[in-house]
């Protein structure tokens, strides 16, 4: 019992470590990129998202936290993309692994079902978004 113990604090641990990583490294954007207000939203966007999702990984944030950042990013490229659908494709791709990672979470007992089920609305609505943005 003391060896499970014993693993599952080293994994715990090793965890918040890469989640204390990941928020380090995404760090707000420096003033200099904030003269475009666009490309500042995308770039908060994209370093909220990653520490939101190293937090997921982590056991400390929630699917929807992950979803939410990852809808604003996709909100915050898509005027300054000159390829909008590739927006919409990348968005896909972030649900798609949420997803996965869901899973992964329901089958250790991490997270109840309806994390599942969430992600996978996530990721039929990403799809949605994608096919209706592949014809904008």
């Amino acid at each position: 019992m003391r060896t499970r113990s014993a693993r599952w604090s080293v994994g715990v641990f090793a965890a918040a470590l890469l989640a204390g990583v990941a928020l380090w490294q995404a760090a707000p954007p420096a003033a200099a990129k904030r003269a475009d207000p666009g490309l500042a939203r995308v770039e908060a966007a994209r370093g909220a998202f990653a520490a939101v999702r190293a937090r997921y990984a982590a056991g400390i944030d929630s699917a929807e936290a992950v979803y939410a950042w990852s809808v604003r990013w996709l909100k915050s490229q898509r005027p300054l993309s000159a390829d909008k659908a590739a927006a919409f494709r990348d968005h896909l791709d972030r649900m798609k692994a949420l997803e996965q990672a869901a899973g992964k979470r329901v089958e250790t007992g991490l997270a109840s079902p309806a994390e599942k089920h969430g992600t996978a609305y996530y990721v039929a609505e990403a799809e949605a978004w994608a096919a209706q943005g592949a014809t904008d």
